[in-house]
């Protein structure tokens, strides 16, 4: 079964698919002392964080979830990402 994965926008927030290029941000958020504590998991390097990219990936896939990059509306920067587990 082919799921799709809905873009959400509104005035100021772009909350996208997460893809291979954000492996940079994800590495980057996720190897900051003050985020993984409340997070639960840490990567000490990108090729570490392949795995959390899979996961990303694989509950779309298994339809469990999903996973948005939160970026800026305006530049696309970004800002984080928001799960939402079913």
């Amino acid at each position: 079964m082919l799921h799709t994965f809905r873009v959400l926008k509104t005035k100021r927030l772009l909350l996208r698919e997460i893809v291979p290029e954000d492996i940079q941000f994800i590495f980057k958020g996720l190897s900051v002392a003050q985020v993984i504590r409340h997070f639960g998991l840490a990567y000490y390097s990108p090729e570490a964080t392949e795995k959390q990219m899979r996961w990303y990936a694989d509950i779309i896939v298994k339809d469990t979830g999903r996973c948005w990059a939160i970026c800026n509306a305006g530049n696309s920067i970004f800002y984080g990402v928001c799960t939402l587990n079913f």
